[in-house]
This record gives structure tokens, C-alpha cells and sequence, in this order.
């Protein structure tokens, strides 16, 4: 493979800190750099109030659990996300409810979740679907009105903003991923913004096998081992001293895949993410939608794999999957079989992308 779909970019000082760990054998969830790698992030997202833990799927079941999710509450969703975010809330007995993307956002609108609210709903739990904002300032102000919480899944968007605020702000609580693929990674890990230092400490609790946090092996509750180590903590350090250029080099690239897809789109075979008037965006993967009666997505896919460049087709639908079958959220359907991935990563230059779009065009226009 010539062009993974992602690869991640470790900081120079990534080495450093990780043999630094194994020179002091604090390679668990203890050690100096949980705390600097917490700190590091609560500057970035400008939230005090930040937690990390093992993964962003548990960061997701942390905040629902300090927000005290019961078996059978409903909890909005986007139709178009991963996974993860309807599993957290069915790991607490909640119902997940789909609701329809906007086929220019791809996100959900204010409008579709206000429709979808039942005695039953508790919450929204809004995504910033591959790095682009939702409206989560409406969304909050819907909650506020029908006393619902709001938690925001920013696993793709960290840096995003939206009136000038760090996604992951405007919610009771956020949720961040470090995955691999993701814009920083340690190599798997996650963290939640909180609204308040109650809702820290309760996630925290759960984060620790539900020790009280005064008191050793004293526990209150059934918790869970979704502890950070220090090890993953000192790659998200150094990540964190590198982030704006990640961000940088990623929104460079985006702006590249623009200028040389520009045939394509003007003619209408592909289309970008549209966002919000309000919104800075991150580029997490640089996405596309085809027009299915130019060019089959899943065939373009091939075709790419065969010049040694990967890509991925866009999530299924939630209600599609056999686990949350339901019918409806046509938009989401026709975005989720015509959206592709391309490789998007710091080491990405200009001639790559070149290449990647040059190939896309000729196999679109079936050019020999």
C-alpha cells in the first residue's frame, strides 16, 4: 500500500517520553504523565473541568453513566455515526433513537432532533461528524427547553469551534478519542469535558472501579477499569505540543483534495461537507459523496486499491445495523453508500494529493 487511508505523525519528543516511562517503570495508570497530558488538553479544549480514560468509546460510557442513564431511556442520535456512540448508551439499558442527516452537513439538524422527542428522551447526543460541527449551540438550547442533558461526540473534531468555542463545551459533557486514525493518538485512548466538577468526580469514580476517590478500596459503586496509562499519556504529551500543526497540515490537505477534485465537483460527481456559517471545522479524513449514476462508490474504492491507494466507504447507519434495525433516515442511507474516505495525514504533501485526485478523475471519467 502506497497511500494508507491514515497513518499517525508521532512528535519528536514522543520517544523521549515514552523511554522516560520505562526508565521510571511507571508504565500503568499512574505516573507524572496522566497529569501533564490532562492539563495539556483542559488548556487546548478550555474546559478545567477534563478527564482522560482508556478509550473514546469509554469516555462515551463514562459520561452517560455520571449523567445516570437508566434502562429504557431514549437518547437521540445521529443516524450517521460509528457505532460507539449507540453502544455506549445500550451498555447503560438506554434506547438509542436515529435521527436523519442533512445532505449537505451530513450532520443532524436542529429541526430532525426536535421531531424525534418523546416523554421517553432524556438527551441528545449530538456528533461532530468527521471534524465538522453540529449545531450544538441550538442543540442546547433545545435541551434547555425540554430539560434534557446534551453530550457532545467530538472523537473527530478536537480544535473544531463553533462561535469561537472548542466543540465539546456547549454539552453537559464531551467526549475525545485518540485512536490511531485520529488528528493526535495515543495510540488508543480518550477523554470527557465536564460542565461541572460534580459530573468530573462521578466520571471519575466509574473510570476507577468505583473506588471512593478519599478512601482506598473503599467502593460505591459498580465501576469499570477505564483508566489511561501513563505510557499512552506521554504520546498524547507530545501530540499535544505538536497539535495546531496537525490541524494545520490537515485543513492544508483538505484545501488541496478541493483545488484538484475542482473538475469533478463543478460538474456535480462529487461533493464535499458543507458547515455551518458559525463553524471552524478540523479535517479528521478528507470526505466525498458521488453521484452514483456517474460512478459507483464501492467501485471507486476497488479501482483506488488497485493503484495502492486505500480509502473506506462512510459508516452504515445505526438503525441499519442488525443490533438497532429500524427502517427510516432515507438521508443517511444515500450518504452512507455514496461517502468515501481518502488518505488524510500530516506527511501527506501536495504531490501525493495530486496523485491520489488524479487517479480518482481518470477512473470517475474512465480515462485510459
Amino acid at each position: 500500500m502506497i497511500y494508507p487511508v491514515s497513518q499517525p505523525t508521532l512528535g519528536v519528543n514522543a520517544k523521549n517520553y515514552v523511554n522516560d516511562c520505562l526508565d521510571e517503570n511507571w508504565i500503568s495508570s499512574t505516573g507524572k504523565y496522566l497529569d501533564l497530558f490532562e492539563k495539556s488538553l483542559e488548556t487546548f479544549l478550555e474546559n478545567r473541568n477534563t478527564l482522560v480514560s482508556s478509550n473514546g468509546t469509554t469516555a462515551l460510557h463514562l459520561a452517560l453513566l455520571a449523567l445516570n442513564l437508566k434502562p429504557g431511556d431514549e437518547v437521540l442520535i445521529p443516524a450517521l455515526t460509528y457505532v460507539a456512540t449507540a453502544n455506549a448508551i445500550q451498555y447503560c439499558g438506554g434506547v438509542p433513537i436515529c435521527v436523519d442527516s442533512n445532505l449537505e452537513t451530513w450532520n443532524s439538524d436542529l429541526l430532525s432532533f426536535e421531531e424525534k422527542i418523546t416523554p421517553r428522551t432524556v438527551g441528545i447526543l449530538a456528533v461532530h461528524l468527521y471534524g465538522s460541527p453540529c449545531d450544538a449551540a441550538g442543540l442546547k438550547e433545545l435541551c434547555k427547553k425540554n430539560n434534557l442533558w446534551l453530550v457532545e461526540d467530538c472523537a473527530e473534531a478536537i480544535g473544531a469551534t463553533l462561535d469561537g468555542i472548542r466543540v465539546g463545551n456547549f454539552g453537559e459533557m464531551g467526549t475525545f478519542s485518540f485512536y490511531g486514525n485520529k488528528i493526535i493518538t495515543t495510540g488508543e485512548g480518550g477523554a470527557l469535558t465536564c460542565s461541572s466538577s460534580e459530573l468530573k468526580e462521578s466520571a471519575k469514580l466509574f473510570r476507577g472501579q468505583g473506588m471512593d476517590l478519599n478512601r482506598r478500596y473503599w467502593h460505591t459503586v459498580v465501576g469499570y477499569n477505564y483508566r489511561m496509562t501513563n505510557i499512552q499519556a506521554a504520546l498524547g504529551l507530545s501530540q499535544m505540543e505538536e497539535i495546531n500543526s496537525h490541524i494545520d497540515a490537515r485543513s492544508k490537505i483538505l484545501e488541496q483534495y478541493k483545488q484538484f477534485l475542482a473538475p469533478l465537483s463543478e460538474r456535480g460527481i462529487i461533493s464535499f461537507q458543507s458547515h455551518l456559517k458559525n463553524a471552524v471545522p478540523v479535517n479528521w479524513l478528507t470526505s466525498i459523496t458521488l453521484d452514483q449514476s456517474a460512478y459507483k462508490r464501492n467501485d471507486l474504492i476497488d479501482a483506488l486499491q488497485v493503484q495502492g491507494i486505500e480509502s473506506r466507504p462512510f459508516f452504515h447507519p445505526v438503525n441499519k445495523l442488525p443490533m438497532y434495525k429500524t427502517n427510516g433516515n432515507p438521508n443517511a442511507l444515500t450518504l452512507s453508500e455514496s461517502g468515501i474516505n481518502l488518505p488524510t495525514y500530516k506527511t501527506l504533501n501536495e504531490s501525493d494529493v495530486y496523485f491520489i485526485c488524479s487517479q480518482i478523475t481518470n477512473i470517475v471519467l474512465r480515462i485510459r
